[in-house]
């Protein structure tokens, strides 16, 4: 993974933090919406799901609307931070 990536990947998790919270300040989705167009090159699945937070967090209606996405988005990120497991295309271990 690289720099860029895990950069993003903080960054996202910290202002769903901030939404979960409800300490989200006026220019964080700006900013890590910027983030995103910054690093799109390097992770379009991690950039791509920014995009979708952010946009999610703009159309939000309510706090509660908001810290549901905020809560995908640190799902989203939970699920990408587990390895591929060693062998799991071995057809003589699993078939």
């Amino acid at each position: 993974m690289e720099r860029a990536q895990i950069a993003l990947r903080l960054e996202a998790f910290a202002v769903c933090m901030r939404i979960k919270s409800q300490t989200l300040a006026r220019g964080d989705i700006a900013d890590l919406r910027g983030s995103a167009l910054r690093y799109e090159g390097h992770g379009d699945a991690l950039s791509r799901a920014v995009g979708e937070l952010c946009d999610a967090v703009d159309r939000a209606d309510s706090p509660d609307e908001a810290r549901r996405a905020a809560e995908q988005m640190i799902h989203w990120i939970d699920a990408t931070n587990m390895p591929t497991p060693p062998g799991l295309n071995r057809r003589d271990i699993h078939g």
